[in-house]
């Protein structure tokens, strides 16, 4: 045989498959039946189902239960398992908060800076920190012998 008539073979008989799948598929269900309200319930179903009364009856709480539940409330949760006790709180020295909130550079490559509402170029100071130098994106900033850079929020 020769490979064109191989694969016309091959692929009638997938398609055979094919359709005979689809015709399996297509096929429509059979609706599941429904009980009807009328249809009889035996005996035994009839004692296992409790009714209302006797649900209330056990689902209430004593006078008992409930004080009790109200002194157990009252009583301390122990330890927190989400917080690790090896974790030690470090004081956080109080930081002012600086924003850089734009940045400009003149034709006399002179830079100005927006901090805090406040209009700033080298050498000045502003919340104790001494601008040292403005470029494009960012401020560099220094206080005692550290230095900072501050940087455009987008």
């Amino acid at each position: 045989m020769d490979k064109k008539r191989i694969e016309l073979i091959i692929t009638l008989g997938l398609v055979i498959i094919f359709i005979f799948v689809l015709a399996v598929n297509l096929k429509p269900k059979k609706p599941k039946q429904k009980l009807s309200p009328s249809s009889k319930i035996s005996e035994k179903e009839k004692e296992a189902s409790i009714s209302k009364k006797k649900i209330e009856k056990i689902l209430r709480a004593s006078p008992q239960e409930i004080e009790k539940q109200k002194n157990r409330a009252q009583l301390s949760w122990g330890r927190d398992p989400f917080f690790s006790s090896f974790l030690v709180k470090k004081e956080v020295s109080k930081t002012t908060s600086l924003t850089l909130k734009g940045v400009t550079i003149g034709k006399d490559k002179k830079g100005y800076a927006f901090i805090n509402d406040e209009i700033v170029t080298i050498g000045d100071t502003i919340e104790g920190y001494q601008v040292i130098e403005i470029q494009k994106n960012k401020v560099i900033l220094k206080r005692d012998n550290e230095l900072f850079y501050l940087t455009l929020p987008y």
